[in-house]
C-alpha cells in the first residue's frame, strides 16, 4: 500500500514537473490550407510550430477524408512528416469550420532519465474563428481551395503530461 502511494505521489510530482518545464503557452500554425472536391476528397495541410525552447521543432502535417462523410481524422492523432507530432479534428462541420487538435512529444531531461524524460504538450485550435480565404475552383467538380490569411493561427496548449 506505502509503495502504490509513493508511487502516485511520484507521478504526480513528474506531472506537476511537465507543466512547469514545458513553457509554451500554444502552438503556431501556418499555411494551413484546405481542399474540397465535389464529389471527391477534403484535404488538409498546414505547418506547426512547438516554440519551447526545449525542442522549437516544426513539421508539416496532412490528411484527407472523402467529401460529405464523417471520416475526418478523429478521435485517434495522425502523425506528421516528424513523428513526435500529431493532429486531428475534435470536431468538423465544414472545411471552413472545424476544431483541431494538435500534440507533440518531446525529451525533457529535468523529468528523469530516460525512458521517463518525455513530455507530451496538446493543444487546440477553434479554425472557426480564423479567417480563411476561399475560392471556388474553375474546372468542373474542382470543388473549393482555402488559404490561412491570418500570419499565425495559435493552438493553445490546454494540458502537459510526462
Amino acid at each position: 500500500m506505502r509503495a502504490t502511494k509513493l508511487a502516485v505521489i511520484g507521478f504526480c510530482a513528474g506531472l506537476s514537473a511537465a507543466a512547469q518545464l514545458a513553457s509554451a503557452s500554444a502552438f503556431d500554425i501556418t499555411n494551413l490550407s484546405t481542399h474540397q472536391v465535389t464529389g471527391g476528397n477534403t484535404t488538409i495541410a498546414f505547418t506547426i510550430h512547438d516554440p519551447d525552447p526545449l525542442t522549437n521543432a516544426t513539421t508539416t502535417c496532412t490528411g484527407t477524408w472523402q467529401e460529405g462523410t464523417d471520416n475526418y481524422p478523429s478521435p485517434g492523432y495522425q502523425t506528421c512528416t516528424n513523428r513526435t507530432f500529431g493532429w486531428n479534428m475534435e470536431s468538423y462541420s465544414s472545411f471552413t469550420d472545424f476544431t483541431l487538435n494538435v500534440k507533440h512529444t518531446f525529451e525533457d531531461p529535468a523529468v528523469g532519465d530516460y525512458p521517463y524524460n518525455m513530455v507530451t504538450t496538446f493543444g487546440e485550435a477553434n479554425i472557426t474563428d480564423t479567417p480563411l480565404k476561399c475560392v471556388a475552383g474553375t474546372d468542373e467538380g474542382s470543388g473549393w481551395r482555402c488559404q490561412q490569411q491570418a500570419q499565425t493561427i495559435k493552438a493553445t496548449i490546454y494540458a502537459t503530461s510526462a
